[in-house]
């Protein structure tokens, strides 16, 4: 759906109410790719963006932050400052590469 740029916002909205509720659960890896589709055509997330806000400082440490962090950048969307700062400092004590580095700028 993403790759051909056309929403069908009836089913985005249906995967939007089902993984709110299923973030907790979700892993990392997950969560950036739901997070990433939802960004990159542009449909509105903002429950889920809250429930990601709030397990943040739960996944601080993983490699696939940084496209999480994409997401949120592409959608204009910010969790708490300190959330964000303290998420910020956990991935520049992490050895990232090139690409990670970028994706988190």
């Amino acid at each position: 759906m993403a790759k051909a740029k056309q929403v069908d916002e009836k089913l985005f909205e249906m995967i939007l109410q089902k993984a709110v509720s299923r973030i907790p659960e979700f892993k990392v890896m997950e969560i950036s790719s739901i997070a990433w589709a939802f960004a990159s055509v542009r449909a509105s997330a903002e429950p889920m963006m809250s429930a990601i806000c709030e397990v943040l400082p739960e996944l601080r440490r993983s490699r696939s932050l940084p496209g999480l962090l994409w997401a949120f950048a592409a959608m204009a969307w910010s969790c708490p400052a300190e959330a964000l700062a303290e998420t910020a400092r956990a991935i520049l004590s992490t050895n990232l590469n090139p690409q990670s580095i970028a994706a988190t700028v």
